[in-house]
C-alpha cells in the first residue's frame, strides 16, 4: 500500500470584511497532490496580524467557511491561511488544548509529523485582509 500523498493546498481563499468580523470562504479540496481523490476530515484556520509571525491556530472546521467575529475591534489588517486536517479529529482537539490559546502552526505541523495524521503540506498562500 503506498504511503498517502499530501492534500492539496486551499488555493482560493476568499476573506470579506463584513462589520468588524472577517467572513473566510474556499473551495472543498477533494485530491491529493497527486491527484488522487481525498475527502480531508477538516479544515484548520490559521491567523496573524504578522506575516513574519509563525501563524496562530484560530479554530477547525468541516465546513469551506468561517467567520472570525470582532478581529476589527484587536487589529486593523489580518492575514489568514487554511489547511487541510486528514486524520483523528480527537487528536487535533487534543493537541490544541495542550498547546493552549497561542497553538502555532508549526508546532501542530511537528507534532502530526509524528504521528499518522496528515495536514495538507503543499502550503496554501497566506491571505490578506485589510479592516477599515
Amino acid at each position: 500500500m503506498r504511503e498517502p500523498y499530501p492534500a492539496k493546498a486551499v488555493d482560493d481563499l476568499v476573506i470579506q470584511a463584513v462589520g468588524s468580523d472577517a467572513h473566510l470562504y474556499w473551495s472543498p479540496v477533494t485530491q491529493d497532490t497527486m491527484g488522487q481523490p481525498l475527502c480531508p476530515h477538516v479544515y484548520l484556520i490559521f491567523f496573524e496580524d504578522d506575516l513574519s509571525e509563525d501563524p496562530d491556530f484560530l479554530a477547525y472546521t468541516e465546513d469551506t467557511s468561517y467567520v472570525h467575529y470582532g478581529v476589527a475591534q484587536f487589529s486593523q489588517q489580518m492575514f489568514y491561511q487554511v489547511d487541510t486536517y486528514i486524520g483523528e479529529v480527537g487528536l487535533l482537539s487534543s493537541a490544541v488544548a495542550e498547546f493552549g490559546d497561542h497553538c502555532k502552526r508549526s508546532a501542530l505541523f511537528r507534532l502530526f509529523a509524528t504521528k499518522s495524521h496528515e495536514i495538507g503540506r503543499e502550503g496554501g498562500e497566506a491571505r490578506h485582509i485589510k479592516i477599515d
